[in-house]
């Protein structure tokens, strides 16, 4: 992980805090991101064709909010 990069400390804050449940990993794939997110020790999400499932989410009671 890069300490010089703006958003790492604030990665890093959520990751303590427990805030991410993964990462998707089609993207990460696609990204060439999956070895540091093994690394960093999460989970990949890939149970919808390579992606993470919004409806899982939802069925356990979250609200989705998109940008």
């Amino acid at each position: 992980m890069d300490e010089k990069k703006p958003l790492t400390k604030m990665w890093k804050e959520v990751k303590e805090k427990k805030l991410v449940d993964g990462v998707c990993k089609a993207c990460a794939g696609k990204m060439g991101t999956m070895d540091e997110a093994e690394k960093q020790g999460l989970a990949l999400l890939d149970d919808m064709k390579g992606h993470p499932s919004v409806s899982r989410y939802i069925d356990s009671g979250y609200k989705i909010i998109t940008l």
